[in-house]
């Protein structure tokens, strides 16, 4: 079989413009509504909450290619510095900030450039140029790619195919040329590649590309030997794949460095249920997710933004339930397809081989086969296999075609394309905020603990009409029911916080107020508070956990760990308040004393800690924080007279124990309590700022305390404990 059909060649450079223009033009009318959706999904932070997209400066563009993609926020062992320095361009160097019209311009724009690349590979890999037009078509407006396209942040999947397409076309037309013309061509698949995977790691399938490419069209005709193969590829390897190898070990050489300098993340079961599995369960449910690619490819008719647990149940190689037989039927189906490309290799068609092994040669870096990855299944990881799988239902139309009329051809393909271009159109309609996009993935993945939360958070930010909060909190319980089956070192700490805060709001809206202003807990009440407790302290004690087992992981082993101060602040933030409302004022303030360890300089804890140690009866550890709160200076007027309460009851205030100055502070050393208190105030702060590796902070205050006739010894203890602690 021709690679280039003498039709191909042919062509017109005006008919194949206007080819390209027409592509162009299908993109644009099935996006065309696009425009309406904002920052979803993960938008909200990769761009409103990257600080390296605030000014185009040359330090943002430093940590854009020294940081982790989901900077500030974490570590993913990500690396795709140019679609972040993408954002950093439209939002700071254009002007473009919050308006995400410009952002989805660009993405359709791409789009569009990747459906141009479909027909020109297309060109050389098929024999008819209508069919060409079909499968580039097909991939332009298939709604499978709205998960890259729309979805902003898919913009890393679309520079990426970029990548690897173009890449593909040089490689091509090296094999066209001779002498320096030749290696100009591997120059710029080489720079292709190197752009691809700095924009996503995906990219590096381009290597895998290649050989599959040389097998289907360039091996020798000779009958099948070992040795032939193997001198054929040594062959191509020195004479173009070679190139490659640099770029390939710096991709792997900054992934190791990135996670050597700032810690690898922690792989959860919630994200990808498969690696709760054995080995073999886990490659059986692999493959039935493969299965269920097909099965969207060819229907599309029921999309998800999201398939985390429990929307893909595991599989089990026991095979006794339906699911196990999916993955069986899967498994027969992918083995038959592949014996099929084999076949129609061995009798000349060899385009069936290439479309094939193309599909699964994009697929495999996110198919949990090879290695498992943070996800289990998203449409997002299908739009490189989309390219293989459009190349296969132009050959299935090709020999369609033979036995319909021309006229019949064109009316099949004008109808799955039109068909397709709509159902991409309506898709684009659910990523308009996330309200639409999560109530939509609902219907589709109910059993998906990630899909009820965010949809409970949706629900719950809806401005108007708002939302009754026993609706959300119906929604919230089912997150929480799926997660809950997790063990707590895997366990979704957000949506019991989510359950746990709607409760505590539901009890506040109910609750009836004393005139004093205390809440009256009645029988309705204090079941709902107590429910809030519940599900909050479930998601602190989770939080707690996984962070734990986070440091541990980056080898901070005992030392380390009672070095730093971790804790999910926002739980925490929210239990005290109900621990307060219901007159555990012990437990609130063990909770705001946690608090003061993740931030020693927290306004808030020294406002109410005082006062729910004194409800706890504590008043004396409440003396010892609002000194803290004088001496870290975030008291107030109020800080004074509490502390007068305290040290001097009864006194009047021109004896007060405690004088703050405008930039002095005085404290009566002569009373012996309060000179003890003042000293373990000190040592206290102290050693919070040195586990945190604040030492410069710690020797402020070391600094300070001799002016106030401190126990030096007691602080220089604390020290002792934290040698070199920078």
């Amino acid at each position: 079989m021709p690679i280039l059909n003498d039709s191909c060649s042919r062509w017109s450079s005006k008919k194949l413009w206007l080819v390209l223009f027409a592509l162009v033009c299908i993109v644009g009318i099935s996006y065309s509504n696009s425009f309406q959706s904002g920052f979803v999904l993960d938008n909200e932070f990769i761009i409103q909450g990257d600080p390296r997209l605030r000014a185009a400066t040359w330090e943002n563009v430093r940590l854009i290619f020294t940081e982790d993609y989901w900077y500030p926020r974490g570590v993913g062992g990500l690396f795709r510095p140019l679609t972040t320095l993408s954002f950093l361009i439209e939002y700071s160097v254009f002007g473009f900030g919050q308006n995400p019209k410009y952002y989805h311009l660009l993405n359709v724009l791409l789009h569009a450039m990747n459906a141009s690349l479909v027909f020109l590979l297309m060109q050389r890999l098929l024999n008819r140029p209508d069919l060409a037009v079909f499968a580039a078509a097909l991939f332009a407006v298939h709604p499978i790619a709205t998960e890259s396209v729309t979805n902003l942040v898919g913009r890393s999947d679309l520079l990426a195919g970029s990548s690897v397409l173009s890449g593909t076309l040089f490689y091509l037309k090296s094999t066209d040329s001779q002498g320096y013309k030749r290696w100009l061509w591997f120059l710029l698949m080489a720079v292709s590649m190197a752009l691809g995977i700095l924009s996503k790691e995906s990219a590096v399938v381009l290597i895998g590309i290649l050989p599959l490419y040389d097998w289907s069209y360039r091996i020798r005709n000779t009958p099948f030997s070992i040795r032939s193969r193997l001198q054929d590829f040594f062959g191509f390897f020195c004479r173009g794949y070679l190139i490659l190898v640099p770029i390939v070990i710096a991709l792997f050489v900054i992934r190791y460095s990135m996670l050597q300098s700032h810690g690898s993340s922690l792989m959860a079961w919630k994200d990808n249920p498969i690696r709760a599995t054995d080995f073999l369960s886990g490659r059986l449910t692999a493959i039935k997710v493969i299965g269920y690619y097909l099965g969207l490819l060819v229907f599309p008719l029921r999309l998800s933004c999201d398939y985390t647990l429990d929307a893909i149940p595991n599989s089990s190689w026991r095979i006794s339930n339906w699911e196990d037989f999916k993955a069986v039927i899967s498994l027969a189906f992918l083995t038959a397809s592949m014996l099929g490309a084999w076949l129609c290799y061995r009798r000349g068609v060899k385009n069936v081989l290439f479309f094939t092994g193309w599909f699964f040669i994009t697929l495999m870096p996110t198919a949990n086969l090879l290695f498992l990855i943070d996800s289990n299944m998203a449409e997002r990881f299908l739009y490189l296999p989309l390219v293989g799988f459009a190349g296969l239902m132009a050959v299935a139309l090709h020999f369609m075609a033979e036995k319909l009329h021309r006229h019949g051809f064109l009316v099949s393909a004008i109808l799955v394309v039109s068909l397709l271009g709509y159902r991409t159109y309506l898709r684009n309609q659910d990523w308009r905020t996330n309200l639409t996009l999560w109530t939509s993935a609902s219907k589709v993945c109910p059993g998906s603990f990630r899909v009820q939360r965010s949809l409970a958070i949706a629900m719950l930010d809806q401005k108007a009409p708002p939302i009754e909060v026993d609706q959300i909190i119906d929604v919230a319980k089912k997150a929480t029911s799926i997660a809950s089956t997790l063990p707590v070192e895997q366990g979704d700490q957000l949506s019991h916080f989510v359950l746990g805060m709607l409760y505590g709001q539901k009890a506040d809206q109910l609750v009836t107020r004393d005139s004093n202003g205390g809440a009256i807990l009645t029988g309705e009440v204090r079941p709902l508070y107590e429910q809030a407790i519940a599900e909050l302290e479930r998601a602190a004690l989770i939080a707690e956990t996984i962070a734990a087992r986070q440091a541990a992981k980056n080898h901070l082993g005992t030392r380390g760990l009672a070095s730093i101060s971790t804790g999910p602040a926002h739980i925490y933030d929210t239990l005290w308040l109900v621990y307060s409302r219901v007159g555990r004022h012990g437990d609130a303030a063990k909770i705001l004393r946690k608090m003061q360890e993740i931030n020693p300089l927290s306004l808030r804890v020294y406002r109410f800690l005082p006062d729910e140690l004194v409800l706890s009866g504590n008043p004396s550890e409440a003396g010892i924080i609002l000194i803290q709160a004088l001496l870290i200076n975030t008291a107030h007027e109020f800080t004074v007279q509490q502390m007068t309460s305290i040290y001097a009851p009864g006194s009047q205030p021109s004896q007060n124990v405690v004088v703050k100055g405008e930039s002095t502070l005085s404290f009566d050393l002569s009373n012996p309590v309060l000179r003890a208190d003042l000293n373990t105030a000190f040592v206290q702060l102290v050693e919070l700022f040195l586990r945190r590796g604040e030492r410069q902070k710690a020797e402020l205050l070391r600094g300070a305390s001799k002016g106030f006739q401190c126990d030096a010894a007691r602080i220089d203890a604390v020290f002792d404990r934290f040698p070199g602690e920078q």
